[in-house]
């Protein structure tokens, strides 16, 4: 299963190396899931219920396409991922092969962002600016994701989608 969590849409991707099984863009990006839900500092339970709420509601083809596919890896691309995998592991080296983060790390830091307002998620250091606002309902999302593909480890793509997009319309 390969992920990108854009600001307005979620991609999703079923494959193997061969072939794309499935493919759907939901249009529940972080940007859109922020203004539904998170509208308290810190993020309250209600609104983390309505969200989880909400995203079962909207992800059903995608659930019944993980109960069709044996997924056996997570797969994800960009912004979210990028900070994840730097605050688990520190700057990526590219020449070395991808870390994988595990469900606890990434639940670990969820539980973290979720007690922070946003003036003390700005304050981290860690997380870039422009994601600090959205950095809770991008846990949120993946945590969802996870517990709904029931995968463990996840794996950070050194490459976004579009850049498959580009090296596809030149080959």
């Amino acid at each position: 299963l390969i992920m990108d969590i854009g600001g307005g849409s979620v991609e999703f991707i079923i494959a193997n190396a061969q072939t794309i099984f499935w493919a759907q863009s939901y249009p529940i990006g972080v940007a859109v899931l922020y203004k539904k839900f998170h509208r308290n500092e810190p993020i309250t339970d209600l609104e983390l219920k309505e969200l989880h709420y909400f995203l079962a509601h909207h992800l059903g083809g995608l659930k019944d396409q993980l109960d069709q596919y044996e997924i056996e890896c997570l797969i994800g691309a960009s912004g979210t991922f990028d900070i994840l995998y730097n605050l688990v592991h520190g700057p990526r080296d590219l020449e070395r092969e991808p870390l994988p983060i595990s469900k606890v790390s990434i639940q670990s830091l969820a539980d973290r962002f979720r007690l922070l307002g946003l003036e003390q998620r700005l304050q981290l250091e860690d997380i870039p600016k422009q994601r600090a606002e959205y950095i809770v309902v991008a846990m949120e999302l993946l945590i969802y994701i996870i517990d709904l593909s029931q995968i463990g480890d996840i794996l950070v793509s050194p490459y976004a989608m579009k850049e498959g997009i580009i090296v596809d319309k030149w080959d």
